[in-house]
């Protein structure tokens, strides 16, 4: 996932949170405050009755003073008027006067009712219980000071869940809109946080490929801090590169010169001694080191050129087919030399734009390597097919092999694989393989075959 997308859903997802937390507790608060208006109106009707029934009772000639249908209808008539409505009780908890409308309610439930409000009530307690979305308040009716009924205010709290759902609805869209705005306001924010971190991404990849362009970030922050110390990076990475580009070349030059002079005199040390068995011998590995050294020297030398950008590349148009015919007719008697049968599958008349010498160069490098690392009286396979984009080479061998820990190490410079540690070779072959084929704007992979050894495929643009 990108940088600047996560980014933005981070800010998307912490607003989300946000806002459901002060939407629960706007509505919470709206709720909580409701219900303690409500309570306190009801404490206050509660009160009225109370004392309406104390001022009934205080011309009562009834010595008893008690609660009965009678007296309690005269209460619920003329405080008919309050806030909630109201329900009257006698000790044992029969219905004195009061609507039962709220009894109806197909929620409604009995036994509950009395255990929490009525009996709670009964005991001397005031209570609040809601129920079906109806607000009770309960408490005893004292009659001088003694307990008497009860009376128990109702108030449906519909108005409460319509202010409710209109306050969710606003939230709603608010929240919608809030989003829509953090949403815009993180998408800015966060392309001008990426668009910096692209550019110094891009940067240390060109870095890594050698191309040590400049990342221009103007900025007095942490990522400028950052450009500026990969550009510092980069320079000194150039400087460290190009100094030991131009010492590997005036090493390979200077070499070149006393490289040729030991090959001359080995060849004519070769004429003087001919005959001797043991100076022959000795000769003759002066002359395969000489050699090796020589090539050492060349490839060191074909390397900072490509480097440099100053080995030529002609380009022309060539019939591929024919090209790596005749080039694994040349490598036919190394391949017999080495006890291997050398087998071509060519497809005909595969035409691209290259460099000739440059891909024979390739061809033979390939060919060479598949011959010397392959074991005795077995085959090594070259085959050319094309499809709509590329032509596509591909040499296997049946060697012995490169490891899987190897596989992405094999082009690099001077690496060589350790099972291959007695065989001759610089470890610069298949660098100047990939730089050629590249320059050619192709690609080249290495891999394990089913039985262990190596194919290489190249793809050449049609």
């Amino acid at each position: 996932m990108k940088f600047s997308t996560r980014m933005v859903l981070y800010y998307s997802m912490t607003s989300v949170v946000v806002l459901l937390i002060v939407g629960a507790v706007v509505i919470k608060s709206i709720e909580t405050y409701w219900i303690n208006k409500v309570d306190q109106q009801l404490a206050a009707q509660d009160t009225m009755v109370q004392d309406y029934i104390n001022q009934v009772f205080l011309f009562e000639k009834n010595s008893t003073k008690e609660l009965n249908e009678q007296n309690a209808k005269m209460v619920s008539a003329n405080l008919s008027s309050g806030v909630g409505q109201l329900l009257i009780y006698d000790r044992d908890l029969r219905l004195l006067s009061g609507l039962v409308d709220i009894f109806e309610h197909p929620d409604f439930r009995m036994d509950a009712f009395q255990k929490e409000v009525l009996l709670p009530a009964q005991k001397g307690d005031t209570v609040n219980y809601i129920q079906n979305n109806i607000y009770y308040y309960a408490s005893p009716a004292k009659i001088d000071g003694r307990n008497s009924g009860i009376i128990v205010i109702s108030y449906k709290l519909d108005l409460l869940n319509l202010i409710l759902n209109k306050a969710i609805v606003i939230l709603c869209m608010g929240a919608a809109i809030f989003c829509l705005v953090i949403l815009i306001l993180s998408i800015l924010i966060s392309r001008r946080l990426s668009v910096p971190i692209k550019r110094l991404v891009i940067t240390t990849g060109k870095y890594a490929k050698r191309d040590f362009e400049l990342v221009e970030i103007s900025r007095n922050d942490e990522l400028g801090q950052l450009g500026r110390s990969i550009n510092d990076m980069g320079m000194q990475l150039k400087d460290h590169i190009d100094r030991q580009k131009q010492f590997v070349s005036n090493v390979s030059h200077e070499l070149c010169t006393p490289l040729a002079a030991i090959k001359g005199y080995t060849e004519y040390l070769a004429d003087e001694v001919m005959g001797d068995p043991g100076l022959d011998k000795v000769i003759f590995h002066l002359d395969n080191e000489t050699s090796r050294l020589t090539n050492l020297v060349n490839d060191l030398l074909q390397m900072s050129r490509m480097d440099s950008f100053n080995e030529k590349f002609s380009f022309q148009k060539l019939n591929l087919s024919d090209l790596l015919t005749e080039t694994a007719e040349k490598m036919r008697d190394r391949a017999s030399g080495h006890k291997i049968d050398l087998c071509c599958g060519i497809d005909r008349n595969i035409h691209i734009e290259a460099d000739r010498d440059k891909l024979v160069q390739v061809l033979v490098n390939l060919l060479d390597n598949a011959i010397k690392y392959s074991r005795e009286k077995t085959s090594v396979e070259v085959r050319l097919a094309s499809d709509s984009e590329y032509a596509v080479i591909t040499v296997a061998d049946g060697g012995i092999g490169i490891p899987e820990e190897d596989l992405d190490k094999v082009f690099d410079r001077f690496y060589r694989s350790q099972n291959a540690s007695g065989i001759p070779g610089t470890g610069l072959g298949l660098s100047i393989c990939k730089e050629i084929i590249e320059r050619h704007k192709g690609e080249i992979y290495i891999c394990r075959t089913e039985t262990g050894g190596t194919e290489v495929r190249v793809l050449l643009p049609l």
